[in-house]
């Protein structure tokens, strides 16, 4: 096999064991994973119409976005658990060296694009948000797209199983 394709992954090798930076960056895809879904839950389940007024009141978000995440769409808050849950899956594939991570990880990405479709082109939820959070959203679609690349590679070199 030549080094071009070693480095770029295009050819399988035998199976490898892991090392310390692919358990290291599973862990914290896992990290986050959960992270995303305690956020998610906080805003979505925890907390109230007086909560979102502290943070505006606090500079934190703008006026109406906490009106915008309490009247979402029913299915808007199931796809955005189920990329929670996608995301946690796929750490968790990550850890146990499953094919599935790479599976986990394409539809947290796919549903990831679909909420930013609808939010920032049909609902203009750019209006609402704060430059940081906006700057947030996007380094968490980084992030999914690093995910899958990681997963990728890790099967393409034989980690995953």
């Amino acid at each position: 096999m030549s080094v071009d394709s070693y480095r770029f992954g295009l050819q399988r090798d035998a199976e490898q064991p892991p090392g310390r930076r692919y358990w290291l960056v599973s862990a914290l895809l896992l990290f986050w994973g959960l992270s995303y879904a305690v956020l998610i839950a906080e805003a979505f389940y925890i907390m109230r119409p007086e909560d979102f007024d502290r943070l505006v009141s606090a500079g934190m978000i703008l006026p109406g976005y906490g009106d915008y995440v309490q009247h979402l769409p029913q299915w808007i808050v199931g796809l955005t658990l189920f990329k929670a849950l996608t995301r946690i899956l796929g750490a968790l594939a990550l850890l146990f060296r499953s094919r599935w991570a790479v599976a986990m990880y394409s539809f947290s990405l796919s549903v990831s694009c679909l909420i930013f479709f609808r939010g920032f082109l049909l609902d203009n939820r750019g209006a609402y948000e704060a430059p940081g959070m906006i700057g947030l959203d996007v380094l968490f679609f980084c992030v999914s797209v690093y995910a899958i690349y990681f997963a990728v590679v890790a099967q393409l070199r034989g980690i995953l199983r």
